[in-house]
């Protein structure tokens, strides 16, 4: 019996994640030294519905992996990195319906211009 469309999306999902974040450690390798904290840089990391452990397992690493190189490689200011998840440690917050629309929503008052970024 095969997975179903919504698992196969998921996985789908965060291979692409992977590759993201796989793209951003080599990014980060490439560079001297880290760059300094730029608060016209923001991204929203979101995870969540892992199902079985090793799932949540893998997912929290690539969690981590890419809020780590956003904020020590490429120079987001922690502050400026937003993190929903199923299990929240720190400054994370619960990845619930209601708080990604939140943060969408905060997301689309960001002003952007020239030289800002904005990640999700």
């Amino acid at each position: 019996m095969g997975m179903s469309k919504s698992r196969r999306s998921t996985i789908s999902i965060y291979s692409a994640l992977l590759l993201l974040v796989s793209g951003l450690n080599g990014l980060a390798a490439a560079q001297q030294a880290p760059l300094p904290p730029d608060r016209s840089k923001h991204a929203l990391i979101i995870t969540g519905i892992s199902g079985e452990e090793s799932y949540a397992t893998l997912f929290n690493l690539w969690k981590d992996r890419l809020q780590k190189a956003l904020i020590e490689r490429l120079g987001f200011a922690p502050e400026q990195v937003t993190v929903l998840t199923e299990k929240p440690a720190g400054r994370e917050r619960r990845a619930t319906a209601a708080a990604i629309v939140k943060r969408l929503a905060n997301c689309r008052s960001i002003p952007l211009r020239a030289g800002r970024y904005l990640y999700l």
